[in-house]
């Protein structure tokens, strides 16, 4: 593998991670809000959905900004 597609595949990997991490870490604090309240399962399923939302908004930003990157590298290497 050369080093642009394991940057690639190291990059796509943190984003999983990311994502992953994000909704995992409002899980577990809506539980807690959830437990020192009282108020089960409201937090947890705030936070769960509020983490999923974001999460994906985020991926999405990522994933565009790349494509943008990959489209500008494409038309500078068609110029040469």
């Amino acid at each position: 593998m050369d080093d642009k597609g394991l940057g690639r595949w190291t990059h796509f990997a943190g984003l999983g991670f990311e994502f992953a991490g994000t909704i995992v870490t409002c899980v577990l604090v809506g539980y807690y809000l959830d437990g020192r309240v009282g108020t089960a399962p409201l937090f947890t399923l705030l936070l769960t959905l509020g983490g999923m939302a974001g999460a994906l908004y985020r991926l999405l930003w990522v994933l565009r900004r790349l494509e943008s990157r990959e489209d500008d590298s494409d038309r500078s290497d068609t110029h040469r």
